[in-house]
């Protein structure tokens, strides 16, 4: 990695914006883009989530940063100066390694033979470090090269950094990969999560997926401290929330399932779901789906296994998800389906760069609109 990249990522991460790092930087937009690609393409992992208006460290481009002002304010503290580059962008992966190198060997000779450089090349290399630094680090003692005082202090830095950055490497790389093989999924506890997620799983053999369903509060934590990669849920329960990137991958099939005998009585809901949910249900229940059936009340059931209760002890109505096994089940229940415009939502963290998520997202999507002959 050189100074110019290394600058273009810095510049892309305080800013959120390639055309803006760009600015910053005099380049073009293409030319930050090329060179944090090719940033990506030498670490093993990628940096960015790219959108339309922005782009997102990921959270191995936030390590990587991390590492890179950690970097930066050592150079900056070992040189006493300010500088309208950061020190680190002024100083290419090239150089420090033909330092250190050369530092380790306090030969030119060797330390070129080591680098497969000529003695003339690497001299100008070092140079090239020096006047970047603003300082002589090395002497020629005797034919040897010995490190002057500022580049003693150099050499602990470059030699710090140079470990850290292969800590860094290897625990993104190790992470970035596992997301090509797994994805974490948590299902809403009110969807057939076999049924929904069966078919997709079958089309992606080499992907391991961890399915568990959850309450609704369960599934937002477990996305936001990283134990879930993707959460499916109805979008009625999806919350308002800009964070989140959210996808259609199916069609919600509901129905009131009604007494055979037709007389009225109560219409069992869903707990979980936000009063506004209930709400559009149940009037489209009565407008669509319940017919000459009037439900006395709505009531609201604490848990599944208590509303699979009530259903199979008679006089009980509910309204509920097509695939949802318990409702079907219970005799004596006629199904009607519900017209609403709903639909099961794929939720994710917009900085989560997860290839397996990705993969399984894209692939429920695809199912969904050959199913609905799109």
């Amino acid at each position: 990695m050189n100074e110019r990249v290394l600058a273009c990522f810095g510049a892309a991460v305080r800013t959120g914006s390639f055309s803006v790092a760009a600015s910053e930087l005099y380049l073009s937009q293409q030319n930050v883009s090329y060179n944090i690609r090719k940033l990506e393409e030498e670490l093993g992992f990628p940096l960015f989530v790219r959108r339309a208006q922005r782009v997102e460290a990921t959270t191995w481009g936030r390590d990587f940063y991390g590492w890179y002002e950690k970097l930066d304010k050592a150079l900056a503290d070992v040189s006493g100066k300010s500088h309208d580059m950061p020190v680190s962008g002024q100083v290419s992966d090239t150089q420090c390694r033909c330092f250190l190198v050369t530092a380790e060997r306090e030969e030119l000779a060797a330390a070129a033979e080591e680098l497969f450089y000529t003695p003339q090349n690497l001299t100008v290399i070092l140079g090239q470090l020096e006047r970047a630094l603003g300082c002589r680090l090395f002497q020629r003692v005797q034919g040897r090269m010995l490190l002057t005082e500022a580049g003693q202090r150099y050499f602990a830095v470059f030699s710090e950094a140079r470990e850290s950055l292969h800590e860094v490497r290897s625990r993104a790389r190790e992470q970035y990969q596992r997301t090509e093989r797994l994805v974490r999924v948590g299902v809403s506890e009110w969807l057939d999560r076999e049924r929904l997620l069966g078919q997709a799983v079958e089309r992606l053999p080499d992907i391991t997926v961890q399915m568990q369903t959850m309450s609704n509060q369960e599934l937002m934590s477990g996305l936001s401290d990283g134990r879930l990669d993707l959460i499916l849920w109805s979008q009625n329960q999806t919350p308002v929330n800009q964070d989140l990137d959210t996808t259609p991958v199916a069609r919600e099939e509901l129905c009131v399932y009604v007494p055979g005998d037709g007389r009225p009585c109560p219409a069992l809901i869903c707990p979980a779901w936000p009063r506004s949910y209930i709400e559009n249900r149940v009037l489209a229940a009565q407008e669509t789906g319940f017919g000459d059936f009037v439900p006395t009340y709505t009531q609201i059931v604490s848990d599944l296994d208590e509303m699979r209760k009530m259903l199979c002890s008679g006089g009980y109505a509910a309204v509920g998800d097509q695939r949802f096994g318990c409702f079907a089940e219970t005799p004596g229940l006629t199904a009607r389906p519900l017209e609403i415009e709903s639909y099961i939502m794929a939720c994710r963290k917009p900085n989560a760069c997860a290839l397996a998520a990705d993969r399984l997202t894209e692939t429920l999507r695809r199912i969904y609109l050959e199913g609905s002959g799109m």
